[in-house]
């Protein structure tokens, strides 16, 4: 199993390297899956979502995500929740 993220789906300017990266792993779990099905070995990715922390609140993210896009932070966070998949 292999730890993915939403953000694999959903690349910001603020954490693009990290978007690129869960993308890059969530490629790389559906290449492996399809190398490694047929003989009967599976590989699985999950992707969580927004865990909504003082990381996003306190600590400024959703304020930095919403000066890079030029919206306000609730909007910001509203958005990502809204967008989540579940």
């Amino acid at each position: 199993v292999i730890i993915g993220s939403i953000n694999a789906y959903y690349p910001g300017p603020v954490t693009y390297d990290y978007c690129a990266t869960k993308a890059a792993v969530t490629n790389l779990a559906k290449g492996l899956s399809k190398e490694l099905g047929p003989l009967n070995i599976r590989v699985n990715s999950i992707s969580p979502g927004l865990v909504l922390t003082e990381k996003w609140t306190a600590d400024g993210l959703a304020q930095s995500l919403a000066a890079a896009n030029g919206e306000p932070a609730g909007d910001v966070l509203a958005n990502l929740l809204e967008d989540t998949p579940t």
